[in-house]
């Protein structure tokens, strides 16, 4: 739970990610946000409130239209704007922490019933996005 707070302290605060190396080839990097997806898909699949709306399925397709945009730009060859989106859209989305303004920005469910679920899941999906911006930023190919 320690590494949560860590990770949502940096996330609160909005530390960039340095990009001063060259990414992971596209076809390294690719593979990684739809792995992501099937993460999302299957949690949500097992526990279809784990979000914080009653249209679960909703948020987890806008997840989708996000991640999908990633990669589009990976495709791009714009790994500055995939790191940026996946840091200040997708994983504020992901994240469950004790502050408001956090918890603010926060899609998954603060549902008691869920909590020790919804935490495990936030800490799976930001291990993917933190290895997708390794992806992005230290490759010197």
């Amino acid at each position: 739970m320690s590494v949560l707070v860590v990770i949502c302290a940096i996330t609160s605060v909005g530390v960039m990610w340095p990009l001063t190396c060259a990414a992971e080839p596209p076809d390294v990097i690719l593979p990684k946000p739809n792995q992501l997806k099937e993460m999302i898909g299957a949690v949500v699949d097992n526990h279809p409130k784990i979000f914080t709306v009653t249209n679960t399925r909703q948020q987890e397709n806008a997840l989708y239209n996000k991640i999908d945009a990633v990669k589009k730009m990976v495709e791009e060859g714009n790994y500055m704007e995939a790191a940026e989106k996946l840091e200040k859209d997708i994983a504020p989305r992901l994240l469950i922490c004790d502050t408001q303004r956090i918890r603010a920005r926060s899609w998954l469910s603060h549902d008691p019933e869920l909590r020790d679920i919804a935490y495990e899941f936030a800490g799976m999906c930001q291990e993917k996005i933190e290895d997708i911006l390794d992806g992005l930023t230290n490759y010197d190919g």
